[in-house]
């Protein structure tokens, strides 16, 4: 039939059919109307950014590549209508005003005066509308590495910036902050040291193949089940290597 599709599409789709009470089974054209209501049309990879653009939603380059990498491609080069948008929901965050950006950086202990403030507005792109992606613009936090975290609201900053740490994992990482006498650190020693603590960033396709390279082979279960258990961001979908 051509259709390719993962174990909880499948789940879903099962979820979606009826069955004869005669003979518990499905009729095939209603299986085959449910998946392409599920899929939607294959799109060829070389083919997304115009089909994006045809919806009004234009990415950057550094977004494209993301989205292409984490998207389930068939063994053709095509991926699903529906799974491109489904994808699309990790860019499509919330969006700020630039008026506002100060203030919402700050309530979760990003501080930025009003001189980095401008600056980093100047890296990140806006709308007509003066409006930014809140994912656009933690991107541009982590590229300009300017600032201050206000080290009483470290658990928020990290957060936000997409660092997923557990309370002991945090505590562990501000014994090595440099905080001053305000209990501030400088965004840029903020973001050495979490690197430093947490790894170099493993796309979450790249995990077994990592393993396999420090001798470690596992079965793909196996895999199914460490998948499970990483903590998994959804604006950055990747794994750390500690």
């Amino acid at each position: 039939m051509g259709y390719e599709l993962e174990d909880e599409e499948i789940e879903d789709l099962r979820n979606h059919l009826s069955t004869n009470d005669d003979e518990s089974m499905t009729k095939l054209n209603e299986v085959m109307e449910n998946v392409k209501l599920f899929t939607g049309t294959k799109i060829d990879a070389n083919e997304v950014d115009g089909v994006l653009k045809t919806m009004g939603i234009e990415l950057t380059s550094k977004e494209h590549w993301e989205l292409l990498k984490t998207l389930p491609m068939m063994s053709d080069g095509k991926v699903y209508h529906n799974r491109l948008l489904d994808g699309l929901k990790t860019f499509r965050s919330d969006k700020i005003n630039a008026s506002d950006v100060q203030l919402c950086l700050g309530k979760v202990g990003i501080e930025l005066t009003k001189d980095e403030n401008k600056a980093l507005l100047e890296t990140v792109p806006l709308d007509d509308n003066k409006m930014v992606y809140k994912k656009r613009l933690i991107d541009g936090v982590k590229t300009y590495r300017r600032g201050k975290v206000n080290i009483d609201k470290i658990d928020d900053a990290l957060e936000t910036l997409g660092y997923l740490l557990d309370y002991e994992e945090i505590e562990e990482l501000c014994d090595h902050l440099p905080v001053d006498d305000e209990r501030r650190v400088q965004m840029n020693l903020l973001l050495d040291e979490v690197n430093e603590f947490l790894g170099k960033e493993i796309n979450y396709e790249d995990v077994q193949d990592v393993l396999e390279n420090i001798g470690l082979r596992i079965h793909q279960k196996e895999n199914s089940v460490l998948m499970k258990t990483l903590p998994r961001d959804e604006m950055n979908p990747k794994a750390n290597s500690k």
